[in-house]
């Protein structure tokens, strides 16, 4: 199922992305690689979710890899150069559409078995994480501070609200 998500992702960039503007979009899908690699190592002792093993992926850490190097990029090449400009009602439809997708990605493969959750997560947590990361996805292409920010901020919430201690980490 995992295979099949990437290629969906990466098929959807090729047909409707606007590639020539892929250099500027660039950025943040290092932005976004870069919150998955720090959420990864912050939960290294302490997990709230985890790609459970399957015959292609024999570990979380490969499932991690390549989401980064198929999901991700494909997402932010199809987010950004489809993002609606005309008004505020739109652009939040269209961030819950992607929410909506992200969510039931993830539904799914709790469904079939190939993710879990531990320490108190739940999908209305990764609901909230999709609304935020979708808004910072968006605030990074203008304003690249103001996402870390974001990103900072609402980290520091799960840290707090989910019982992360400084021994937690690795």
């Amino acid at each position: 199922m995992r295979i099949i998500f990437g290629i969906v992702f990466i098929l959807a960039a090729w047909k409707w992305s606007e590639w020539k503007n892929w250099r500027s979009y660039y950025p943040t899908y290092l932005f976004l690689m870069a919150l998955s690699f720090i959420s990864d190592f912050i939960m290294y002792n302490h997990s709230l979710w985890f790609y459970c093993p399957s015959p292609n992926f024999p570990n979380h850490t490969s499932v991690a890899l390549f989401y980064a190097f198929t999901i991700y990029p494909a997402t932010v090449l199809l987010f950004l150069s489809r993002y609606p400009t005309q008004s505020w009602w739109r652009q939040a439809r269209y961030i819950a559409v992607w929410v909506s997708i992200y969510s039931a990605m993830e539904a799914l493969s709790l469904i079939v078995g190939i993710g879990s959750y531990y320490n108190g997560w739940t999908l209305w947590w990764s609901v909230l994480v999709n609304i935020v990361l979708f808004v910072a996805l968006r605030v990074h292409l203008y304003n690249p501070l103001l996402a870390w920010l974001m990103g900072a901020l609402f980290s520091i919430l799960v840290l707090v609200v989910f019982d992360f201690h400084i021994t937690d980490f690795k």
